[in-house]
């Protein structure tokens, strides 16, 4: 009866061997994601910055056109500013998607970990039945 047990013990292991490698798979793709995050975090930062920056200078330079120069450049400023709200809005949205991914991601890993865990504790079970 030993060997029975130590066969199920084993294909135990094996399931958790299998998992971790697939567990693994997944932490790093998060990994990658995190950081394709936090760049984008910074770049949206900076496009902010550039924007709030933008927006100080209208009141400083359209004074200093007339007539249809000054209108010109106020619908020039204004579909510049327009633009970049748009830019950085979509790269909202993708920070968006990708912190959703990590969030699955991560949730899936998590459910793996108690998996292996659960396998390992199973394969102890047949360990000590072996006894």
């Amino acid at each position: 009866m030993g060997e029975y047990y130590r066969q199920i013990a084993s294909y135990f292991r094996q399931c958790a061997s299998s998992m971790q490698v697939e567990k693994a798979a997944i932490d790093e793709k998060i990994h990658r994601l995190r950081d394709a995050s936090s760049a984008l975090a910074i770049k949206i930062e900076s496009i902010q910055v550039q924007s709030r920056s933008l927006s100080q200078i209208l009141p400083l330079d359209s004074t200093q056109f007339k007539g249809n120069r000054q209108e010109d450049f106020e619908e020039k400023f204004h579909s510049l500013e327009t633009e970049l709200s748009n830019f950085c809005s979509g790269h909202e949205n993708n920070k968006q998607t990708i912190d959703d991914k990590i969030q699955t991601l991560t949730s899936e890993s998590s459910d793996l970990q108690n998996k292996i865990n659960n396998y390992y504790r199973q394969a102890r079970v047949y360990d000590n039945l072996d006894d």
